[in-house]
């Protein structure tokens, strides 16, 4: 008699004791008939389980199941799935990101950075870090970067080449020639931690003795203000004064220029003409367009009048502080 799996399941008779014969558990050298029935019963189970033709386009199901664990330990290995902390570390390249691990990263603003930084140079408030090649594809200017030297330290990215970052500390940081570590850098504007105010990221000169040009001659400037220096990077400036001509019906304009004796343009200027029946001053408070220098400048704040035979140019510096500022345009 031939078997008919795996063609079909068996369905198997259920057969009876002989009148009169009771299962006894003890007589082991009886076969009865409910041995015979859990027999069947478990082979129904095995092949129900199985199913037809179990093993396939396979010789047996033996060598199906060789096959099939061959396969699977050819397969790479499971992906796992990175947690939020993980994720900022930037560490382990082998697990993968999940819309929950992604969340508390965007939560921060911050990406982290597993590559080697070290101090270049200082020209206070800007300084030069040294980075892996490949930086100007990977950061941009007016990027925010924080890192650690004994305490926490935020900077502004101000220009990047292959491997040179060039960064702005603003009035607060300064990069010391350290070792450098929790690197992390952002493209968003208020990246978690990142002090916005503008005060901590702008240069300013004040200056509270008055300042005058006797006998000034006509269309020359002079440089009563003083000057500032001003580091690479993008910058919105601004001036305030109070000014006058001590003639009367004379002018007086004040400039913010790149040179002491010059008007850079006359979008940095402002004038007056003073009334014929005396002197008078005038407060000035101007903010300029911005401007993106690509090395350190200085610039100055300039006087000159357009009238001939004219009085004393004169900025009452000792009344209201003259202030020329800077601030850094990438907040």
């Amino acid at each position: 008699m031939s078997a008919k799996y795996p063609a079909e399941l068996y369905a198997p008779r259920t057969v009876a004791n002989r009148d009169g014969v009771s299962y006894d558990a003890e007589k082991t050298k009886v076969l009865f008939a409910e041995d015979h029935n859990r027999a069947t019963v478990e082979i129904v189970a095995i092949e129900s389980e199985l199913g037809l033709n179990a093993k396939g386009v396979y010789a047996s199901v033996k060598e199906w199941l060789t096959a099939i664990t061959s396969a699977i330990s050819a397969l790479p290995a499971v992906p796992v799935k990175a947690t939020g902390s993980e994720l900022i570390a930037g560490t382990d390249d082998t697990k993968f990101a999940t819309a929950l691990g992604l969340q508390s990263v965007l939560a921060t603003g911050w990406v982290s950075s597993s590559a080697s930084w070290a101090y270049a140079s200082a020209d206070a408030p800007t300084f030069t870090i040294t980075v892996p090649s490949g930086a100007a594809s990977l950061y941009g200017v007016g990027m925010k970067i924080k890192l650690t030297q004994t305490t926490v330290k935020y900077f502004i990215i101000t220009n990047v080449t292959n491997t040179v970052l060039t960064v702005y500390g603003g009035t607060d940081y300064t990069l010391a020639n350290a070792a450098i570590s929790a690197i992390s850098y952002s493209s968003q504007k208020a990246p978690l931690g990142f002090p916005l105010s503008p005060n901590k990221w702008t240069v300013e000169v004040t200056d509270n003795v008055a300042r005058l040009q006797n006998s000034p001659t006509a269309s020359q400037w002079y440089n009563l203000g003083g000057s500032i220096e001003v580091p690479i990077g993008s910058w919105r400036p601004s001036f305030q004064v109070i000014q006058t001509n001590q003639t009367a019906n004379k002018s007086i304009r004040t400039t913010l220029s790149n040179a002491s004796n010059s008007e850079l343009t006359v979008m940095n200027s402002c004038g007056n003409y003073y009334p014929p029946v005396g002197s008078c001053q005038s407060y000035v408070n101007r903010v300029l367009q911005i401007i993106t220098l690509t090395t350190k400048a200085t610039y100055y704040l300039n006087a000159m009048t357009l009238s001939a035979s004219s009085g004393a140019l004169y900025f009452y510096n000792n009344e209201s502080p003259s202030i020329i500022r800077f601030e850094c345009a990438y907040l």
